[in-house]
Formats: structure tokens, sequence, C-alpha cells
């Protein structure tokens, strides 16, 4: 490509971490009547979720908005709150790819939208074991596809943006990185992402 790639940025849901299985949110869909897929929409794509993506509310009122929506009970409310990850899987094999043939050839970043408190969550797998720059969007008061969000990740990275990969789920996530100058990755199910980061990188 003509850059030598020094960085790749990894989104964490729906790119590190994925909804597998299904069982638990159409559960919910099914008491709640709400359509297939349509539980993700109710729990990120509102208000409440919204500020508390840049920080400027807690998840504890953004699921308290989820349950006044729909008149569940506490006890409901806390069983949705845990059930609602409960399909939530980790790729291993992505990070035993990142481990073994990324690692220590380039310098690895976390970029996610994440409420506060997700880095603790997600300490186990999301850690500077394996990353070296870990970016929340709560932490930051911004979320992508803000240009600074990318601009502050290479910043910390100490490298420039065409020399960075960008990885994510959401299109226009990726379009914000490419914006800035940075390679972008589209993540499906359907893309090799190991294919796809060697076309860039070499």
């Amino acid at each position: 490509m003509g850059e030598i790639i020094k960085a790749i940025v990894w989104d964490i849901g729906g790119v590190l971490s994925r909804f597998e299985d299904q069982s638990w949110h159409q559960k919910w869909e099914s008491y709640l009547d709400l359509s297939p897929g349509q539980l993700e929409e109710v729990i990120f794509d509102n208000q409440q979720s919204a500020i508390a993506t840049v920080g400027q509310t807690t998840p504890a009122e953004v699921w308290e908005s989820v349950g006044k929506r729909f008149g569940l009970s506490a006890e409901q409310l806390a069983t949705l709150q845990v059930e609602f990850w409960k399909g939530s899987e980790w790729d291993a094999d992505l990070f035993d790819y990142i481990r073994s043939s990324l690692k220590g050839r380039y310098k690895l970043g976390v970029l996610s939208d994440a409420w506060l408190g997700s880095r603790d969550r997600v300490k186990e797998w999301i850690n500077y074991d394996v990353f070296d720059v870990i970016m929340f969007s709560a932490e930051e008061g911004i979320r992508k596809p803000n240009p600074r969000m990318y601009q502050r990740m290479l910043s910390r990275l100490g490298v420039e943006a065409s020399e960075a990969i960008f990885i994510d789920d959401h299109k226009d996530n990726v379009e914000g990185a490419r914006a800035v100058g940075m390679y972008g990755i589209h993540f499906t199910r359907e893309v090799d992402i190991r294919e796809a980061i060697k076309e860039i990188a070499g």
C-alpha cells in the first residue's frame, strides 16, 4: 500500500466480542413484544444510552430508563441486565491471532464506544498485557466517529494516521477513521480479518 503499517486499532463489541447466542435476547424480545434483533436497539439506541456513552450519565440510569419504558419490576430489570449479556462471547481465536501474529510487530489499540465501568467489566480480556492503548468513549467524553477519538488514539500510540489500521463493525465508524487518514476495515462475519489486514499491511 506504500505506507509502513505500525499500529492496528480494534473495536470491542461486534468485533472482539459478539452476541453469538441470541436465545437470551430472543426470550426478552418475545416477552417485551419486540422484533427479532430489536433488544440491542432498545438498550443502546436511546437518549440515555447516548449520553452514557460519553460519560454524562451512569449505566444504572440507562437500565432504569429501559425498565420504565416497559414497566418492569426491579426484579425483572435486574434479571434483564444479567441475561442481556449472557450471549456475549469473546472471540478466543481472534485473540490468539492478535497475540501470536500481531503483538510485537505492531502497536495495538482498543477504541470502544462504551459506558462508564466498561474498563473494569472487560479487563480479563482487554488489558495492557495485550494492548498498548485502551480508550473508552465514556472516559474521553466523546465517541466515534468524532475525529478527535481517532486523533487521540493515534497520538497515544505515537503513529501517523497513514500508519494505522482501524477495525469496527459499524461502517460509519470505519468511515470516520478513513476521514482522518487511517486505513479502515469494516468487520462483518463474512470478512477474513487476517487476509484483510495482510492486504493492507503486507
